[in-house]
């Protein structure tokens, strides 16, 4: 297990509970509750468990971790998964403000989430980058369509962030084109702006 220094926020209340409002067993009688006590009192950031015994029919949702899972097939043995602890680190506002210069878009996902570009709530990276970007007045070409959708816990957010320099936003269009598979969506971003060129007394 990696071991980081982070706070102790999670607890045995965290874990989801199955239909009949019974912990979940993760076969052998191995609770998920006893490993994020154990997770939490050594300050674990990633935790690895094989045989989970869990399939496809199994939902699962951990507050603070991001899931990861390869589930077993059939009625014997496997399983895997992962539970990575969410560190809601902040943007490095240092270096991402040297990038929001004239003529430029930024494009990414960079797990910020704020109402402003669609998503239900707001998180520290989606406040520092929606005041940075009110500073530096760059605009999102986001129109608030979902971008992005979890398997392990069947939600929708809007996570693939545009922003666009002020001189070009006029003349770009957004849009989240048809699903491929992916759990993030295809974003078709055009830019319809002439660029002239001018030299040896001829304009390009």
């Amino acid at each position: 297990m990696d071991q980081l220094h982070l706070n102790d926020r999670n607890t045995a209340s965290s874990v989801a509970l199955d239909k009949q409002g019974r912990e979940r067993d993760l076969g052998r009688g191995v609770k998920l509750d006893k490993i994020l006590e154990l997770a939490s009192k050594h300050q674990v950031s990633i935790i690895a468990l094989q045989e989970t015994k869990l399939n496809t029919r199994h939902r699962l949702r951990v507050k603070g971790y991001n899931i990861v899972r390869q589930d077993r097939y059939s009625n014997g043995g496997g399983g895997l998964m992962f539970l990575i602890r969410d560190n809601n680190q902040k943007l490095d506002l240092d270096a991402l403000e040297g990038l929001f210069t004239n003529a430029t878009v930024l494009l990414g996902d960079l797990n910020a989430k704020h109402t402003a570009w669609g998503c239900a709530l707001a998180n520290n990276r989606g406040k520092d980058l929606e005041n940075l970007s009110n500073d530096k007045a760059f605009l999102f070409l986001n129109n608030g369509t979902h971008t992005y959708r979890s398997h392990s816990y069947n939600t929708i957010d809007a996570l693939d962030l545009t922003i666009s320099s002020p001189d070009l936003f006029p003349y770009c269009s957004w849009k989240v084109v048809d699903y491929v598979g992916s759990d993030h969506y295809p974003i078709l971003i055009e830019l319809d702006y002439d660029v002239k060129i001018y030299g040896n007394n001829n304009i390009y």
